[in-house]
C-alpha cells in the first residue's frame, strides 16, 4: 500500500474516532425520507460509477479521447476491475455508515454526500463523459 493511501486511511480513521466521541451512533429506525435519500445517493453513485468506468476505458496512452481519473483512491488510470471494486465497496460503506448514524445526523450526511456526488457527475457530463455501460 502506498504512503498516500495510508495517509488517507489514517485520516478517515481519525475522523471516524472523533465522530465516535460525539455519540452520534444510534442504529435507529430509518424514516421514509432517509430511505428516499439513500436511494437517491445510490442512483447518483451508480451514474458516477458508470462515468468512471468510461474514464477507465479511455485513459490509456492509445485511447482516442484520453481521460484522467481525479479520484485519489483509484489513481489517474484505473482498470475496470479497480473501478468496480471501489464503487461497490463505497456503496456498502455508505449504507453502513448511514445505518449507524443517529437520525439527526443521518439526513445531513445523506444530503452532503448526494450534493458532492451530483457535483462530480455534473462536472463529468460537462466535459463529455457519458454514463454508458
Amino acid at each position: 500500500m502506498n504512503n498516500r493511501l495510508k495517509s488517507i486511511m489514517k485520516t478517515f480513521l481519525f475522523a471516524f474516532l472523533v465522530t465516535l466521541s460525539f455519540n452520534c451512533f444510534a442504529f435507529d429506525e430509518w424514516s421514509f425520507r432517509n430511505k428516499a435519500l439513500e436511494g437517491t445517493f445510490l442512483t447518483v453513485h451508480a451514474v458516477d460509477w458508470l462515468q468512471t468506468r468510461n474514464i477507465a476505458r479511455n485513459c490509456g496512452p492509445n485511447a482516442e479521447h484520453r481521460r484522467a481519473e481525479m479520484n485519489a483512491f483509484l489513481g489517474e488510470c484505473p482498470n475496470i476491475n479497480q473501478v468496480n471494486k471501489y464503487f461497490f465497496a463505497t456503496a456498502l460503506l455508505h449504507i453502513g455508515f448511514t445505518t449507524i448514524l443517529d437520525s439527526k445526523y443521518r439526513t445531513a450526511f445523506q444530503f452532503s454526500t448526494i450534493t458532492m456526488s451530483l457535483i462530480f457527475v455534473s462536472d463529468n457530463f460537462k466535459i463529455g463523459i457519458s454514463a454508458d455501460y
